[in-house]
């Protein structure tokens, strides 16, 4: 069967090699042999410390960083500030030797956007948000994300009003970034939410507008957000279906800029009370990790556990890796039929595959 117990012995060369792979772009000879002599707790250990980006990036011909600065000095295209941007976090991935940049990749990949945007300080502000939260609360990343400018113009949230509501958001929230469709059982009804239950959330989703201010920023994370215009917020009541419990909660509608907030906390905290979307950031998390197939011994000894605590910690990343990559079953030391699919069996990214590449021949990106 699966085990998620830790395994407690020495990594030794093959194993470590096996955790740096998976955790980091930078399976270097020197990191392998020092990990080798490491257990799995000592390694997370080292390789959860986190250490955030110092740098910004530069624009050449300047020298100087312009993502302080709005807007950007004249002259310059926002494609060409774009790409240094994206030229950035590619060079502080080549360097990190812990889990953080692997875990950036993870949330994009799931929070996704594409570089688009109406101004390239959008792109930075939200890959700034991605590593905030790379070992934080998935649950606090999903209420910061919804008044993000690049999400909010990359999935039609500042067409959501009152007057003119947009659904797309809310309904990529609920299907791709939290709790995920179920199987459809009826007309609208996808087990874990309904299309009722998307057009409520668009109304609590309503009335946040794209402004770039750097007078605007979320006092957690200092990162620039999104204003708030209640005027075009829905101020109806919002109920939902019991496919979030019973007795169908009811958000209450407001016309303030708190209230707006209040509506915004009770919606995120009502969709992550529900066991299912711990349960689909953990099929993410494993699939990212260990191997892209999910049987039922996988979703029984492995998904369930890491479930259970990922929710209790308040959806905490840290603590579903940690008991992920120190188990048993992510060594393939279990006695699983699939422990032979463990080891060696990722296809990697094209950007795994270059950046470990650059690491392992000691050869510095856009040298």
């Amino acid at each position: 069967m699966s085990d998620i117990s830790a395994f407690t012995g020495v990594l030794g060369k093959k194993l470590a090699a096996h955790l740096l792979r998976r955790a980091t772009f930078s399976p270097t000879k020197p990191l392998i042999d020092e990990f080798a002599l490491k257990t799995p707790e000592e390694a997370l250990s080292q390789l959860l410390k986190f250490y955030p980006i110092t740098n910004k990036p530069i624009e050449p011909s300047l020298n100087d960083t312009w993502v302080d600065t709005i807007p950007a000095p004249s002259g310059f295209k926002e494609a060409d500030l774009r790409d240094y941007i994206v030229a950035w976090m590619i060079y502080n991935m080549h360097f990190d030797r812990s889990l953080r940049s692997k875990m950036i990749i993870f949330l994009h990949q799931n929070w996704m956007v594409n570089k688009e945007a109406i101004a390239s300080h959008n792109l930075y502000d939200y890959l700034k948000l991605l590593e905030f939260y790379s070992f934080g609360s998935y649950k606090t990343l999903a209420k910061k994300m919804c008044r993000d400018n690049r999400m909010l113009t990359y999935l039609n949230g500042s067409q959501n009003t009152k007057a003119n509501p947009n659904e797309n958001y809310a309904r990529e929230f609920l299907e791709l970034f939290t709790i995920g469709k179920g199987p459809q059982t009826a007309e609208g009804n996808y087990t874990n939410y309904t299309e009722d239950d998307i057009k409520a959330a668009a109304k609590v989703l309503s009335g946040y507008q794209y402004e770039l201010d750097n007078n605007k920023t979320d006092p957690d994370t200092g990162i620039r957000y999104c204003s708030v215009n209640p005027t075009k917020h829905s101020s109806a009541n919002k109920t939902f279906s019991s496919c979030f419990g019973p007795g169908n909660i009811t958000i209450k509608g407001t016309n303030t800029a708190e209230g707006m907030e209040t509506e915004l906390g009770q919606f995120v905290n009502m969709v992550f009370d529900q066991q299912e979307t711990a349960r689909n950031i953990c099929r993410k998390l494993y699939r990212y990790f260990v191997h892209r197939t999910i049987n039922e011994e996988i979703e029984r000894d492995i998904i369930s556990p890491m479930a259970n605590a990922l929710k209790n910690d308040n959806y905490n990343l840290n603590t579903a890796i940690r008991l992920l990559l120190q188990s048993r079953h992510f060594y393939g030391l279990d006695s699983s039929p699939s422990n032979g699919n463990v080891i060696g069996a990722m296809v990697k990214s094209p950007l795994e595959l270059i950046l470990q590449a650059l690491n392992f021949f000691n050869i510095l990106p856009f040298d």
